[in-house]
């Protein structure tokens, strides 16, 4: 395929955080000026009860051993029919990966592209850190393997919708699925793909607050529990979960075919810290 340039159309979006099941619910919390900031849910903390067996007497607060943050009430809703994966499979792999499967599939239906992407060349970029699943599953299966492997995640997406443009997992910490979104226009624009698939995942199975997690090591998370992004009165991260995905195309290819655009990315680049006010620190120039 030739390369192309910018802009980047966004012709399909998908979103699935606590609190919204989409765009439009996320919106509604937004102009709101609402959070879901919350208690892990006693659902949640029954699956991974047996892992916090091991953490008694190494927690912050024994009555409250989780961290307070904006969590799905639950994960483990998933039909692995509808993606023909063998039930006795999905139990094995991971919820990131399930979610992520289900979040592009909304997002293709909003594109108008769920029956017309088979067989395309389509790329799929995905952001992502850490799996923690393997840590709750008390058995051991074949599936395991794949099921717990961060990089199957975007391969999962390119085998269930027979893709077959460049299928990468991304993991830069907080930057990862935008840096997703800038290696997906990249390859647009070289001509590696001819439309791609990008986004980003992130759930915590294991939120434990413990003396030695590295969070509370560092004081990364604030002592008022809720971020306060770009107030005077931040003073730390707080713990969040959610699921994002865009479908990219060039914009004039868009056009071309009549996609409905909700809007274009004009330019992205990628770049890093080097040596700064510290390894975990956000550089302001940078």
């Amino acid at each position: 395929m030739a390369s192309s340039k910018f802009p980047v159309a966004v012709i399909g979006v998908g979103v699935r955080l606590p609190g919204a099941e989409n765009c439009e619910q996320f919106w509604d919390l937004m102009i709101n000026g609402e959070d879901t900031v919350d208690e892990f849910s006693k659902e949640r903390a029954a699956d991974v009860d047996h892992v916090l067996a091991a953490f008694r007497g190494q927690l912050v607060d024994e009555e409250k051993p989780f961290f307070t943050g904006s969590f799905f009430k639950s994960v483990d809703k998933f039909d692995p029919d509808v993606f023909q994966i063998n039930p006795r499979e999905a139990h094995f792999i991971e919820p990131e990966q399930r979610f992520f499967l289900e979040v592009v599939w909304e997002m293709l239906e909003d594109a108008a592209y769920a029956s017309k992407i088979r067989g395309s060349n389509t790329g799929v970029y995905v952001g992502n850190t850490v799996n923690k699943y393997k840590y709750i599953l008390n058995e051991n299966h074949p599936s395991i393997s794949h099921g717990n492997h961060s990089p199957f995640i975007s391969s999962r997406v390119s085998y269930t919708h027979d893709l077959h443009g460049p299928a990468m997992m991304v993991a830069t910490g907080c930057s990862s699925s935008l840096l997703a979104v800038h290696l997906a226009c990249q390859g647009l624009l070289s001509g590696d793909c001819e439309m791609a698939i990008a986004g980003g995942i992130t759930l915590d199975l294991l939120p434990i607050s413990a003396k030695t997690d590295i969070w509370n090591q560092l004081g990364i998370t604030g002592p008022n529990v809720k971020c306060r992004a770009f107030d005077a009165s931040a003073k730390g991260i707080a713990k969040g979960e959610g699921c994002g995905v865009i479908l990219l195309k060039p914009l004039h290819k868009a056009i071309q075919d009549g996609d409905h655009i909700y809007g274009t990315l004009e330019a992205t680049t990628a770049n890093q810290d080097g040596h700064s006010n510290g390894i975990t620190a956000p550089h302001p120039i940078a």
